[in-house]
């Protein structure tokens, strides 16, 4: 996969702040470990996935989640799917909002 475009827009900056609003070490790992999506069909079920959870969130607003920790076992639980997408762990991605 090329990655030289990753430097230009700083990616590593974007995740690395992003994982400064994790409030479970677990979550913040699992954000920093993120990489790029290549496959048309992952980044779009990502793209419906991160447009579900915000709409959610504008409706219903942001939920609190303090203290949370070993969410490992439970996400590795909601992470089975048929199609075998397992870096899409949203519960964990969740639990970095912070109100």
């Amino acid at each position: 996969m090329e990655t030289s475009y990753l430097k230009t827009l700083e990616l590593d900056k974007i995740i690395a702040r992003a994982s400064e609003g994790c409030v479970c070490k677990e979550a913040r790992e699992q954000l920093l470990a993120l990489e790029p999506q290549c496959d048309p069909d992952e980044v779009r079920y990502a793209l419906e996935q991160t447009d579900a959870i915000n709409s959610l969130l504008i409706k219903n607003g942001s939920p609190r989640f303090g203290g949370v920790e070993g969410v490992s076992s439970l996400v590795a639980r909601g992470d089975a799917r048929p199609w075998g997408a397992a870096h899409y762990r949203w519960p964990a991605l969740c639990a970095t909002f912070r109100t």
